[in-house]
């Protein structure tokens, strides 16, 4: 019941509350740039929750976002990772924008259930960073 003032919140704290704003507001999609900027390690699992079923377009440079993923078996990272890779072709290089393949999420998964790695890590050893 009690009222702050926006000058009393900080940095994170703005970043919280704008963000659980959005969500509330967006049912169906959600887009952040450089997301976890200030936000503490329990705030971006909250977010991480909050943001449910929905379709989330999350960026950042942060590996934290990325070790606050949960996933329940390959399908999930399947599900979860978009890659790009620099592809030769007959007009030239493109761009190929694709989830992982069965294998790919698969041995990522092995490594991610054993619990030994953080998810930023697994991605860096499986070539996908």
């Amino acid at each position: 019941g009690e009222e702050l003032a926006h000058d009393m919140l900080s940095y994170g704290q703005k970043r919280l509350l704008s963000f659980f704003a959005y969500a509330d507001a967006s049912r169906d999609v959600l887009i952040a740039d450089e997301w976890v900027g200030g936000l503490h390690h329990e705030w971006l699992a909250a977010c991480l929750q909050e943001a449910g079923e929905r379709q989330v377009f999350l960026t950042s440079q942060n590996p934290r976002l990325l070790d606050a993923l949960r996933f329940t078996g390959p399908e999930d990272v399947r599900r979860a990772f978009i890659l790009c890779e620099r592809v030769r072709g007959e007009t030239g290089t493109q761009l190929l924008w694709r989830n992982p393949s069965r294998p790919e999420a698969e041995a990522f998964y092995a490594a991610y259930e054993q619990r030994v790695q953080r998810v930023s890590d697994i991605l860096l050893d499986q070539g996908f960073c």
